[in-house]
């Protein structure tokens, strides 16, 4: 299910059913409480150093302001706009704002300019029904120098709001007479949801926007611009939600000539979002063709350029070494406009499933042939992880925050995962933050069958201990049961697995701020409903068959580890058994196929050695797994050639 096809309310369930159907809707829960930067990024890339985007040229630069000095600066004065009353909610601030701590992992600070509609009012309940409205207007900016009469205004932004779903507060307001008129205000769209949730941008970034449209055609006229920054709140949505609190930091303005070709390239993913998910570990029984999408601001004022696309090269993990690329390629969602944001899609030529295990960087530049003003804002990077048996959308080149999930009413929290190959669930990984050791969590999986989300399996239910808390763990599904057959899952298929939480218990789990696309579900029970989540819950299919392995405390045979393992031409396997007994051995890969049966049938009490050979196999992980008698045990070899 993606999120444009997500339907209303969903059927009321009561408790767990063989043939539980449920819908779902598009909804941001937003972080309830977030501790950031918990944990860094499992890697910390160290991306290879290139020249491909040296040369920056030379913009016509025609004004610009850093607050220096308070309202005030070299400038001239920045004065609040006299007929709103809540302009004196803006200020000159030098340190971040008190709720940056909200999942931002770089705070803005220095002197920079400040709406703060959260500090007047500490009741926060009855200041989110109350429309807050304010403006802060320029000195006079001399932009007569610009050739062509036109303009792009950028500047670094930090902003937090609530609540609406139709419009948001953000404004700017050209006047090219003074101040005396304005035109129409121009809306900033800073890419976060229009939700009934608190919505953030996870840290500053650069926002650029053509205000040409605002000033006069002839360039000499345009001496006298005023610039009015305006937060506007509305009831939109009728029903009392009004988008007034938090706050919205501005800094670094610049304001230069629109140039001939300009392409700023804002953000990155390994797959197409609007159609797909993106994930970060990917088993090599489930790689699938690399595919990148940029989001890119145009702001040239050329808007044919040629060959638009992008250039990807992939890097060993940390290192110079090219695994593939670069390739160009690419194809743009809309013809182009300046100051119109937009994405291009590249479905490469690499086929993540040829790659060994281990970590991946990628590179992607946006190119075409002519020009561009300013190369070093063309190029981003992002990271995956190649692994034997873990799926999932963990995004390398962000930290790791925490959900608090202490609800009045049950409450699910899991991921949608699609299935390229079929294969088979042996287990579920979670990042557990706190939990109370002695409590029980069940895992359920469902299936999204696009209209509905169907109960599938479970529930399997696990202990918490101490050793579970504080970073990964796997929930084994063979430990939860007495018996327990791997459960299939089909190619084509999507699944969602998730773990259960109790009116009242403490489970803290993993999270990243930003689950751009929306593979992340929450159930909740109070209201019989599954929302899409604001952030990704650290969630992940294990398909690991060795976790099959039963304890063997009253087993009447052992089985040891190959040796040498890994190998790449022979190794021995000794096992010793105590009764005579029934003996075979299949070898599966870690997709779960059988590619090698041994029945040795029946064998007396003793001790006895079994000859691997690596001509037998193919370079990878296997898994070997003897039967002997009703019994089982799985071991884990790797062949290297």
């Amino acid at each position: 299910m993606k999120k444009v096809y997500l339907l209303g309310l969903a059927l009321m369930v009561g408790g767990l059913s063989a043939n539980a159907q449920r819908t779902a809707k598009n909804y941001s829960f937003g972080h309830q409480t977030l501790k950031s930067n918990l944990e860094s990024n499992n890697t910390t890339p160290n991306r290879p150093v290139t020249t491909a985007n040296s040369g920056d040229r030379a913009l016509n630069i025609l004004w610009t302001e850093d607050f220096t000095g308070g309202m005030t600066t070299g400038n001239g004065t920045y004065t609040p706009d006299a007929g709103l009353a809540e302009s004196s909610f803006w200020t000159i601030a030098s340190t971040a704002h008190p709720l940056s701590a909200f999942g931002w992992t770089n705070a803005m600070t220095g002197d920079h300019l400040r709406w703060d509609s959260y500090n007047p009012n500490s009741a926060e309940a009855a200041f989110a029904t109350t429309v807050v409205n304010g403006a802060i207007i320029s000195p006079l900016i001399d932009l007569s120098g610009s050739a062509s009469a036109s303009a792009i205004l950028q500047f670094d932004t930090e902003t937090m709001y609530c609540c609406n779903f139709q419009e948001f507060p953000w404004f700017v307001y050209i006047s090219n007479d003074g101040g005396t008129t304005y035109g129409a205000g121009i809306p900033l769209d800073f890419g976060v949801d229009r939700n009934v949730a608190t919505e953030d941008i996870a840290h500053p970034m650069t926002y650029s926007m053509d205000i040409t449209s605002g000033l006069d055609p002839v360039a000499a006229n345009n001496n006298d611009v005023v610039i009015k920054i305006a937060w506007e709140a509305t009831n939109a949505d009728g029903n009392g939600q009004i988008n007034t609190h938090y706050f919205w930091m501005l800094d670094n303005m610049v304001i230069f000539e629109v140039p001939p070709f300009e392409a700023q390239h804002q953000r990155l993913w390994l797959e197409d979002i609007a159609l797909g998910y993106e994930y970060g570990d990917i088993p090599t029984s489930q790689g699938q063709a690399l595919t990148v999408q940029s989001k890119f601001l145009w702001l040239g004022a050329n808007l044919s350029p040629t060959n638009f696309g992008q250039e990807v090269t992939v890097f060993n993990g940390g290192t110079t070494t090219v695994v593939h690329g670069p390739e160009t390629g690419g194809t743009l969602t809309n013809p182009l406009a300046t100051g119109i944001v937009d994405t291009v899609t590249f479905t490469s030529a690499l086929d993540v499933s040829t790659l060994a295990t281990g970590m991946y960087d990628v590179r992607v530049v946006i190119s075409y042939d002519e020009t561009d003003e300013v190369p070093s804002n063309d190029t981003l990077w992002r990271s995956f992880m190649v692994t034997d048996t873990k799926l999932s959308h963990m995004d390398y080149d962000q930290g790791i925050g925490v959900d608090d999930q202490n609800a009045t009413t049950k409450a699910e929290i899991g991921a949608t995962f699609p299935i390229y190959n079929s294969t088979a669930l042996q287990g579920i990984d979670i990042y557990i933050d706190d939990a109370v050791s002695g409590d029980f969590v069940d895992v359920l999986l469902y299936q999204d069958n696009g209209a509905t989300i169907d109960y599938l399996a479970g529930p399997w239910t696990f202990e918490i201990t101490a050793g579970m808390i504080g970073g990964w763990t796997t929930l084994n599904l063979h430990q939860a049961l007495q018996s327990y057959t791997p459960i299939p899952l089909g190619a084509g298929n999507s699944y969602v697995p998730v773990v259960v939480v109790d009116p009242g218990q403490v489970f803290d789990y993993g999270s990243q701020s930003a689950d751009e696309d929306n593979s992340g579900i929450f159930w909740h029970d109070n209201d019989g409903t599954w929302y899409l989540t604001g952030e990704e819950p650290l969630i992940a299919m294990n398909f690991d068959v060795s976790l099959a392995i039963e304890s063997q405390n009253d087993l009447d045979f052992s089985v040891g580890q190959n040796m040498p393992n890994p190998f790449d031409n022979t190794s021995v396997i000794s096992y010793t058994l105590e009764n005579a007994a029934n003996v075979a051995v299949d070898f599966k890969d870690v997709s779960g196929k059988v590619v090698k049966t041994i029945n040795n049938g029946s064998q007396a009490a003793g001790s006895y050695t079994l000859n691997v050979d690596a001509n037998d196999f193919a370079e990878g992980v296997y898994f070997y797994t003897f039967s002997i008698g009703e019994k089982q045990i799985t071991k884990r070899m790797v062949i290297t050639k």
